[in-house]
């Protein structure tokens, strides 16, 4: 256990619900798909992001 206290981290707290800040998506030609460029804070993962925008689809 000496192992997984030195890897855990601190015990900090993360906001519960962000804004990407500088969101920006666009249509790629000839495709049927988005490209999305946003920014996080530290710590928050994009692709929980991604999933919150494709969930309905």
């Amino acid at each position: 256990m000496k192992a997984l206290r030195i890897m855990s981290e601190s015990g900090g707290r993360r906001e519960l619900l962000i804004k990407p800040g500088e969101f920006k998506y666009k249509a790629i030609n000839g495709e049927n798909a988005l490209a999305f460029k946003f920014f996080l804070p530290r710590g928050v993962y994009a692709t929980s992001v991604l999933r919150e925008i494709m969930k309905d689809y």
